[in-house]
């Protein structure tokens, strides 16, 4: 059975299970009031949509001024003090979580491209030798 969590990424609602733990169904985070771990656990890998980091979050409000938020703070519905917008303070909302994820995918887009450059690399090797095989056999046959 499922528990009903309070994610700091915002999420309300039942949690999955993660091993021992119950875990937010949407950043894969820990959820509050699970048990605590027997040793300490290895960091998110790359595709997880947690953020990990800074205890102070820049959130932006829906006009676009940007308040400073302690992680204590994440999950609460705040007023903007420059437009009066309330809002949820999300993580994922975040000017870090925002740059941390546009510099995995420039990382992994990064990855790509060199993978496909020495896939490019090998198949010029192998056309250019085909080329010189070819002249080869119509040298010595003809």
């Amino acid at each position: 059975m499922t528990d009903a969590i309070q994610c700091i990424c915002g999420y309300r609602g039942p949690s999955i299970p993660d091993g021992a733990f119950r875990a937010c169904p949407i950043c894969r985070g820990r959820a509050a009031g699970g048990p605590e771990p027997a040793t300490p656990r290895p960091p998110l890998a790359d595709d997880d949509q947690r953020p990990v980091g800074p205890s102070i979050f820049r959130i932006p409000c829906p006009a676009g001024h940007v308040l400073k938020a302690r992680e204590d703070m994440l999950g609460q519905q705040v007023c903007c003090p420059e437009c009066n917008a309330f809002f949820v303070l999300r993580a994922v909302d975040s000017v870090e979580f925002r740059e941390e994820q546009a510099r995995l995918r420039a990382e992994a887009e990064e990855r790509a491209a060199q993978t496909w450059l020495r896939r490019a690399f090998w198949l010029a090797v192998i056309v250019a030798v085909s080329f010189i095989v070819m002249l080869a056999i119509g040298v010595i046959w003809g």
